[in-house]
């Protein structure tokens, strides 16, 4: 499929025996009146 970043995270996920939101992390709503800043998409960082 051409992922490898998705292939390089699993890797690192069972081979450092960690959590994927541990490797790849997971969205956050933005709250009210704070600024859209980082990597924002739909709403979320």
């Amino acid at each position: 499929m051409g992922r490898i970043s998705l292939a390089l995270a699993t890797a690192i996920q069972f081979d450092a025996v960690m959590r994927q939101k541990d490797v790849v992390g997971e969205w956050e709503p933005i709250p009210e009146g704070e600024a859209r800043t980082g990597i924002v998409l739909n709403g979320r960082r």
